[in-house]
């Protein structure tokens, strides 16, 4: 009853849905549109699905990385000479990504014996490489006269607060 009452009291201000369908019949009859086109799409989304649960798949179960899973389903596509280049990039990508994680590595040891970089970790928005590279660059916080100017120094600037 109260609803009702609501209802009436309040009509000029309740909008009803318009009915509307899920997908408009007249795109199919446009001349753009055809069967051969539609089974196309369809077959080259197909493809794109295949190709990307393959390589969730290889990834998941296989264990490669994400760069040999992604290159594996193009080496059927490529040619010989295209894929003996990729091949070529990928074995330094992999070289390269080897070299960055033995830094890491490193880095985390020498965060892990200095005290100060382990102090300066403690500090919101700076992580072990940060503060192994404060650490590693401010041999004497004496140097700054105050925290301003330490801050120029490492490239910090004050934000922005102004409309102009």
């Amino acid at each position: 009853m109260l609803a009702l009452l609501f209802a009436a009291e309040f009509e000029a201000v309740i909008e009803y849905r318009k009915w509307q369908p899920l997908l408009d019949v007249r795109f199919f009859r446009r001349s753009t549109v055809s069967a051969s086109n539609l089974v196309s799409f369809t077959g080259q989304f197909t493809k794109i699905a295949i190709i990307l649960f393959g390589v969730l798949f290889l990834q998941d179960t296989l264990r490669m990385s994400a760069l040999g899973a992604g290159l594996a389903p193009l080496v059927a596509i490529l040619s010989t000479l295209t894929r003996f280049a990729c091949q070529a990039l990928v074995v330094q990508l992999v070289a390269v990504q080897g070299q960055i994680d033995l830094l890491e590595r490193r880095l985390c040891v020498e965060h892990r014996a200095s005290e100060v970089s382990r102090r300066l970790e403690t500090i919101p928005g700076i992580g072990v490489i940060g503060a192994t590279a404060i650490a590693a660059t401010v041999t004497d916080p004496k140097a700054f006269s105050s925290g301003r100017e330490f801050a120029v120094w490492i490239g910090l600037v004050p934000r922005q607060s102004s409309t102009g």
